[in-house]
């Protein structure tokens, strides 16, 4: 009998550590969600309490004396999952950041560039558009690697982003080089022009010249 009393005596302190060390990593968890909720959205801070808290939440759900290992098992690789998948999108989001704020330095520089009145024919102008198809081509890249889960479809629609970037930037090549005949053509008519005008000035003169002499010849005879 007294070692029947014993044993639930034992039992019943197992019990108690047991609902306190419990109550324990619930006053954690607690006092972790408050700073999730603090921190500001996206920073690195929030990532970190993010994983705390989810680490929190494992240590909880696996305070249950009823589960079995496979169950232990389970519940350690969904937490594991929830927070390769938290580091995954923070990660995600700071290079979609730093990839737009890029973008943004681009296209100011090519609204300055086009405000200064640069033409087509411009080095200068050529390599931002080109920077501009390699960065939102970065962008889309991220976000198939990151939403495509068939490894092969994945590699296939990284293949034609860049397929189609580089034909773009070819083809930004190519107006450049047209612009630059244009150009050349059209210099080369205002100098043609300007010849023919040239021209046509000193022959309209030699007209006038020669209209006036025998305007003189014909007064000189007149009154002969």
């Amino acid at each position: 009998e007294r070692f029947k009393i014993m044993q639930a005596t034992e039992k019943q302190i197992r019990d108690l550590r047991f609902d306190y060390e419990k109550s324990v990593l619930e006053d954690t968890k607690r006092g972790i969600d408050a700073k999730v909720i603090q921190a500001k959205e996206g920073s690195k801070q929030e990532l970190d309490f993010r994983l705390e808290q989810s680490r929190a939440a494992q240590a909880i759900e696996l305070k249950d004396k009823e589960l079995t290992e496979n169950k232990k098992l389970e519940i350690e690789a969904r937490y594991q999952k929830e927070r390769e998948d938290l580091v995954r999108a923070y990660n995600l989001r700071v290079a979609q950041d730093t990839i737009n704020s890029r973008i943004a330095e681009i296209n100011t520089t090519l609204s300055d560039l086009q405000l200064a009145g640069v033409q087509e024919t411009n080095g200068q102008l050529l390599e931002a558009k080109q920077q501009l198809l390699d960065e939102e081509a970065a962008l889309e890249v991220l976000s198939i690697q990151d939403s495509e889960k068939n490894e092969e479809l994945r590699r296939l629609r990284t293949k034609a982003v860049y397929a189609r970037v580089l034909a773009d930037k070819k083809q930004l090549e190519r107006d450049k080089v047209r612009a630059e005949i244009d150009e050349g053509l059209k210099e080369a008519n205002s100098i043609y022009d300007q010849e023919i005008r040239k021209v046509q000035r000193t022959i309209n003169s030699d007209k006038t010249r020669y209209k006036a002499r025998i305007q003189a010849e014909d007064d000189y005879f007149r009154y002969v």
